[in-house]
């Protein structure tokens, strides 16, 4: 939506122009890009639709974990289709070990602004 919902040449004067764009962050998206690091065993939360971290740099062999923090339902599922967490409702996890170095991007399929990557060493 970036901008797409910005008041359209005063139309929306009643304020409706500033809660629209407030609505931005909350489709995704939005916000600054965080990084977290991880051996072992990693968390990416997920809260206020987006992924935190956006990005994970782990070690090979190391499980991630995606818990939803969120009133919504979310997933993170690879854009090279090598892991899907199927549906997190909130309070719900998911893992995935990732047993090769590479770095895989996801999406959330319900939310597509939602994206996030992990990055595995050698």
């Amino acid at each position: 939506m970036g901008g797409v919902m910005k008041d359209m040449g005063g139309l929306m004067g009643d304020g409706m122009g500033d809660m629209m764009d407030g609505m931005n962050g909350m489709m995704g998206g939005g916000g600054p890009e965080t990084t977290g690091s991880a051996s072992g065993r990693g968390e990416v939360r997920i809260a206020n639709f987006r992924f935190q971290p956006t990005t994970m740099n782990i070690t090979r062999g190391t499980v991630v974990v995606w818990t939803n923090d969120d009133s919504a339902t979310h997933t993170a599922t690879a854009n090279d289709a090598s892991f899907d967490t199927g549906r997190l409702d909130k309070g719900k996890s998911s893992q995935v070990t990732f047993d090769r170095p590479g770095t895989f991007e996801y999406v959330c399929n319900f939310h597509s602004r939602m994206t996030g990557r992990v990055v595995g060493g050698p």
